[in-house]
């Protein structure tokens, strides 16, 4: 199971010498919105493309041609994917994202986005994904985003059910995208969550639970495996595991045969909406249901960490990831310093520094707060960055 410690390693981009991220290190503007055209196919427009609207690099634009969305988050594919399998694919992006505001504003602020393999496509004909080893090709369809690559793919034969799918029975979309959340979002919108997961694994570890089965590889893949079986779609297997599954394979029995995992997938998706299978739905039947949004009480619509323009990291990406790792903790000289708002070293504003408009916000990423100072610095002060002046 070492090759999936070596590909996250990669991925977060931990083996490079400074351990820094490359490409973009801005959050994306505005926030998610809570709508979605999931039946609107449309082509890639130039201005999507720029590296601070899709981290690292921008958008490839040789591959990347079509796109639909939901709650703004791209779903994107070349020409050669089918509308239907993008569509499909974004009826699981709103599912997903409908119930936990904080981590859908959380996964848009990041550059979040989902791209879908064609049948006749490969892991390397993605850009994103194109160095690396020739292994991939044959060995995923489809990989997890992480906070240095929010990208997140999947294929269409998955999506689709199609007699060429090599996992039949399983949701692996899904799967993959249980990865975005967990790798980008959950863990930014969430301050509970790293650890909660990582003491649920601990616990099942310890208890024997999954043995013999995939979701023990690491606790990324555990509470991958769980949401699978949280929204009942994974494939079962025998009792005691046949190296992948074991017979825990739906919702009911995963809350008794793992309460704390139970509990902490519940909190990420706190709505209890019915998902429509992909083998038993049609387009039609996804855009007509309609889905309850935002049920989280707990959590901010957008970390502080994310949102405090008078008190930003210095290079905000890296500053997440370093922030994840523990050094916060490990360098608080350096990263109080140069990683505040990851580190919640921000002082405390003045209970004077608020915005006065729900559109300061976006008035202030237009330019407004040079353009018209007069009016934004007296009531935007907190887009205006005017907190600590």
């Amino acid at each position: 199971m070492l090759w999936f410690l070596s590909l996250l390693l990669v991925l977060l981009g931990c083996l490079g010498n400074d351990m820094r991220v490359n490409g973009a290190q801005s959050y994306r503007k505005g926030k998610a919105t809570e709508t979605h055209s999931c039946h609107y196919v449309r082509q890639v427009s130039d201005s999507m493309r720029s590296p601070e609207e899709m981290r690292p690099d921008g958008l490839n634009s040789t591959f990347y041609k079509k796109y639909t969305e939901a709650y703004g988050i791209p779903i994107l594919g070349s020409n050669k994917v089918s509308d239907d399998a993008l569509k499909r694919a974004c009826y699981t992006v709103r599912y997903l994202f409908a119930g936990h505001s904080g981590v859908r504003n959380t996964f848009y602020k990041l550059g979040g986005r989902f791209a879908i393999m064609a049948e006749t496509e490969v892991t390397l004909d993605v850009p994103e994904h194109s160095k690396m080893g020739s292994i991939w090709n044959t060995r995923a369809r489809g990989l997890g985003g992480t906070l240095p690559t929010p990208l997140t793919t999947g294929a269409e034969e998955n999506l689709l059910c199609t007699k060429t799918d090599r996992y039949p029975k399983e949701d692996i979309f899904l799967h993959e995208a249980a990865h975005a959340v967990d790798l980008i979002a959950a863990r930014v919108a969430i301050p509970t969550f790293v650890k909660a997961k990582e003491d649920a694994f601990k616990n099942a570890k310890a208890k024997g639970l999954w043995d013999n089965t995939y979701a023990m590889t690491n606790s990324v893949e555990y509470f991958a495996e769980g949401v699978q079986s949280y929204f009942n779609v994974n494939n079962e297997g025998p009792a005691g595991g046949d190296a992948i599954h074991n017979n825990i394979d739906t919702r009911a029995e995963l809350k008794t045969y793992d309460p704390l995992l139970y509990k902490l997938i519940e909190e990420i998706f706190p709505c209890d909406n019915a998902y429509l299978k992909r083998c038993d739905s049609t387009r039609a039947k996804e855009q007509a249901q309609t889905l309850k949004m935002s049920c989280n009480t707990a959590d901010k619509d957008i970390p502080d960490n994310l949102n405090n323009p008078s008190c930003p990291d210095s290079r905000p990406i890296d500053c997440l990831v370093w922030m994840i790792g523990g050094e916060c903790q490990r360098n608080p000289g350096y990263m109080n310093s140069n990683c505040k708002a990851s580190c919640n070293a921000c002082p405390k504003p003045p209970a004077d520094c608020v915005d006065s408009s729900t559109w300061c916000e976006a008035w202030a990423e237009s330019g407004e707060c040079k353009n018209n100072p007069g009016y934004m610095l007296s009531n935007c002060k907190w887009s205006c960055a005017q907190c600590y002046v």
